[in-house]
């Protein structure tokens, strides 16, 4: 079981951290094995004091992962300003490695086309050979999110994918519209997280 606790709060933008207290202290008190995850927003073309800041924070945090031996999972998105593609994630992501810091996970919206992937790849070819990276869903339609796993899926570093609005938010919609019964949710939510699951392994 992979377990990864957010340490921000959540979309936070500069980073803030759950708790007010030292961050060693936070991080001290959690499973041991449990992985210190953090949401990131960074991109080269943002302003330049706010990436500083965000790799500053992003500094901090590695710093006291690698001083108590914790393992670290790094959510990158590309504000929304700013292109979503396999060539900003992949100068996001060298970006962050140039700053000596090697996330054991990374999680990144999924790109569209197997040339963005190897920009991607490229890098983790470059500065860490034993990185992996889930993909994220984004909230994309159910059709496209399972396009973009099986090119995904040409990415020796991509191992899997956590997706949740996709799977749930059409159902609860219709739900909340009186479309749909109560009785009918979980197998709805079941059946379209099984069909992404074999789109995985097809």
């Amino acid at each position: 079981l992979l377990l990864g606790i957010p340490i921000e709060k959540a979309w936070t933008t500069p980073i803030e951290w759950v708790e007010p207290t030292d961050l060693l202290k936070q991080i001290e008190k959690r499973p041991a094995n449990s992985y210190v995850k953090v949401l990131l927003k960074f991109s080269l073309e943002m302003d330049a004091s706010l990436r500083k800041t965000q790799l500053e924070a992003l500094h901090s945090l590695n710093n006291v992962c690698n001083k108590l031996d914790r393992r670290l999972m790094l959510e990158l998105i590309i504000p929304d300003e700013f292109d979503t593609d396999g060539n900003s994630l992949s100068k996001a992501m060298k970006k962050i490695y140039e700053e000596n810091i090697y996330p054991v996970w990374w999680k990144i919206p999924s790109v569209e086309t197997h040339n963005e992937w190897a920009l991607i790849d490229s890098v983790l070819d470059q500065y860490d050979p034993q990185g992996n990276i889930i993909i994220l869903g984004y909230g994309a339609k159910m059709e496209e999110i399972k396009k973009r796993i099986s090119t995904a899926k040409t990415s020796k570093f991509v191992q899997g994918f956590a997706i949740g609005r996709t799977i749930f938010w059409e159902t609860w919609i219709g739900l909340l519209n009186n479309e749909i019964e109560i009785n009918q949710v979980s197998s709805k939510i079941e059946q379209k997280y099984e069909n992404l699951v074999q789109q995985w392994k097809s």
